[in-house]
């Protein structure tokens, strides 16, 4: 509720669901339930009569063949969580250094929220895999003394730059 004063009526607040949906009428609900149904059913029949759907499907939904290589896949699974599980803490005190940073008042701490908000507008800006190639394989492969020549480590870092902005 960030933003409202406290002083400002429950009833005029409306609840978290009125908010979500608007104000509908009585009717409302089934309507958008219906809409619903009908634009996702349009849309599924579209996908599964085109041409190619055989195709995509033998590729992308064919049981027998994830049943097959699922053995080989699930190692690369559990590094995908071990990598997210770590990256995260990264992120999370990155990006709450910068909401700091961003957030500080007064003059005297303009380089403070200039250097955030340029770090910010940086990172959005580039796309992540480059950011991930840059420090994942640039880096290392300048053989810096001192710095890590793991790739993993570098996209674990440019994970935590790019998401943290």
């Amino acid at each position: 509720m960030s933003g409202v004063a406290p002083t400002t009526p429950p009833d005029l607040l409306g609840s978290r669901r009125s908010r979500l949906l608007g104000r509908l009428r009585p009717g409302g609900v089934l309507v958008a339930v219906a809409s619903t149904i009908v634009v996702f059913g349009l849309l599924g029949y579209a996908i599964a009569t085109s041409p190619g759907w055989p195709r995509v499907q033998q590729t992308f939904f064919d049981a027998e063949r994830f049943i097959e290589t699922f053995p080989d896949i699930l190692p690369a699974l559990w590094k995908n969580i071990q990598l997210f599980l770590v990256g995260e803490v990264l992120i999370l005190v990155l990006a709450l250094v910068l909401a700091v940073m961003r957030s500080l008042p007064g003059p005297a701490f303009f380089p403070f929220r200039l250097m955030s908000v340029a770090y910010i507008d940086f990172f959005r800006g580039i796309p992540s895999i480059l950011v991930i190639y840059l420090l994942g394989f640039g880096i290392p492969g300048l053989r810096i003394p001192g710095l890590t020549n793991d790739p993993v480590i570098g996209g674990r870092v440019a994970l935590g730059f790019g998401w943290s902005a």
